[in-house]
């Protein structure tokens, strides 16, 4: 099986569906995204988890790009 190459560091390797995904999922309404993880078979539980662990790594972002 051949390896995929190794990202060059600090740069990101983006493919044409990557971009179409990222428009689709930039759209998607809080709803619309719970809605979607309960089809993937996450319980609420996980889904509230879910929500936190994002609400921090958004978090750390915002750090991030204030420096």
């Amino acid at each position: 099986m051949p390896k995929r190459k190794k990202p060059i560091e600090g740069k990101i390797v983006s493919k044409a569906e990557d971009k179409i995904w990222n428009e689709w999922y930039d759209k998607l309404t809080p709803q619309d995204h719970d809605k979607m993880l309960k089809q993937l078979g996450l319980d609420d539980e996980d889904r509230e988890e879910f929500q936190e662990e994002l609400k921090e790594e958004k978090k750390e972002i915002k750090k991030t790009k204030k420096k």
